[in-house]
């Protein structure tokens, strides 16, 4: 570990204007591979165990044919009881608001079963036979036509419809507080997996919209699918993308309040704020300049098989890495300024602030790195991609401000060194700040309250 903290510092010592120029090349090729990027709309690598998924699954393999897709319509009751008039209003409405949008033209059309199959359809053919006014049922009649009906079917037949029941229903006393409706789907397969996809999502999604703006009083429905748990995605980039915004901002401002230099000696007000501005930002581009790097590193490990696929989870990385990534550039930018404040050169203070406060960077490093990589025995590919990805994120971070940020304050400082330009007194003032001051009034309580 020593011995890559010496290359580093070595290089930045002998060829500072290489280590930049590398550097950049390095981001432009990562940036152009990170076009490359696509988020995985799919749910193969989410939460392949979670149990609403499963039981979408089995589902399908149990009701659905070949290519058809399954959406889900949870009746609920707030009585407690969705066998009832409400309940046959409310999977009525529901079967209407589908047949007058656009999933009708997509409903899967067999001879052996309907395209809506709901929890009430024994009640549903009573109706049709007797020609009755669906607006008169009571609860009563609900319950004796639904029992009526249920004890003529097959015994087949009847298992499938007491199979879309909740699990604390009364089949005897025609009774449960919840139900499933089954809408079945043929959407064209045109030959491109990710259009078809896109079109089931948008399809589902108005289909949702549609059922979730009835109203029926004391019943309310909820839709469920596969493609439904895709249908804000784009809220999910977008919050995403504010969260980044928002994290950028805040360690803005706590970059620019730690790297404040109070003015002093040579340094005049413009000059220290001028001081404190190149530091901030030059921290700021190099976690970028890391997200980079991690986006273009990550579409080569899956052209290369390694992960499977960047996902909503692995969109969090470069959130993460802002976090952990500006704790290198404090670090390493604080102990350069001491260093140089004591007198050293510019190029001895960055090789000494290397060599010092990179080793324990380095071990920070290795810990935060393998503490993700554990991901990679996790069953979700998904987690497993982003473990893998953060790890890439963090070390990109560490070599980036190991070597780009004392690269590019040496050729910037030795300028200033030539011409006396170097504010050496302003850095010595550290210790006279708000910061420093409070944390040595804490460390106190340790010496005198050590108990």
């Amino acid at each position: 570990m020593k011995s890559v903290i010496h290359l580093f510092a070595s290089i930045v010592r002998r060829m500072p204007v290489a280590a930049v120029v590398v550097v950049v090349s390095l981001t432009a090729v990562f940036g152009a591979l990170a076009q490359e990027a696509e988020v995985s709309q799919g749910n193969e690598g989410f939460a392949p165990d979670n149990p609403e998924i499963l039981a979408a699954e089995r589902l399908g393999d149990m009701f659905g044919g070949s290519g058809e897709e399954v959406v889900q319509l949870l009746v609920r009751s707030e009585a407690g009881d969705v066998i009832s008039a409400a309940g046959v209003q409310a999977v009525l409405a529901a079967q209407q608001a589908i047949a007058s949008g656009p999933a009708a033209a997509e409903l899967s059309v067999r001879a052996d079963r309907p395209p809506i199959v709901s929890f009430l359809a024994p009640v549903e053919q009573a109706i049709a036979q007797q020609g009755m006014d669906p607006a008169t049922l009571t609860d009563g009649m609900v319950k004796e036509m639904f029992g009526q009906a249920l004890a003529q079917m097959p015994p087949e037949q009847a298992g499938f419809i007491t199979g879309l029941l909740s699990d604390q229903a009364e089949v005897e006393a025609a009774r449960a507080p919840a139900g499933l409706v089954l809408v079945f789907l043929q959407v064209p397969d045109s030959g491109d997996a990710d259009q078809d996809f896109d079109r089931l999502i948008s399809l589902e999604s108005e289909m949702a919209a549609d059922i979730r703006g009835l109203d029926v009083p004391g019943v309310t429905i909820e839709p469920f699918s596969f493609a439904l748990l895709f249908e804000n995605q784009d809220a999910f980039q977008n919050e995403i993308g504010r969260l980044f915004g928002l994290a950028a901002l805040i360690i803005l401002v706590i970059l620019a309040f730690v790297f404040w230099l109070k003015p002093r000696g040579a340094a005049s007000r413009w000059s220290s704020i001028r001081r404190t501005g190149a530091d901030t930002l030059l921290t700021l581009l190099t976690i970028i300049m890391a997200i980079t790097w991690m986006q273009g590193i990550g579409v080569l490990l899956q052209r290369w098989g390694i992960i499977d696929a960047f996902s909503p989870p692995t969109q969090i990385v470069p959130v993460l890495l802002i976090g952990l990534g500006v704790d290198y550039g404090i670090h390493l930018t604080a102990r350069y300024r001491e260093e140089v404040a004591e007198g050293a050169e510019v190029v001895g203070g960055a090789r000494r602030a290397i060599g010092t406060v990179g080793v324990a960077l380095a071990l920070a490093t290795v810990t935060t790195v393998v503490g993700f990589l554990t991901n990679v025995f996790n069953p979700v590919p998904a987690l497993k991609d982003f473990g893998i990805l953060a790890a890439v994120g963090i070390v990109s971070a560490f070599v980036l401000m190991l070597i780009f940020v004392p690269s590019v304050r040496t050729l910037v400082d030795r300028r200033a060194e030539r011409g006396e330009r170097l504010p050496r007194q302003a850095m010595e003032a550290g210790s006279d700040r708000v910061l420093p001051r409070l944390m040595e009034k804490t460390s106190l309580l340790a010496e005198h309250f050590p108990i």
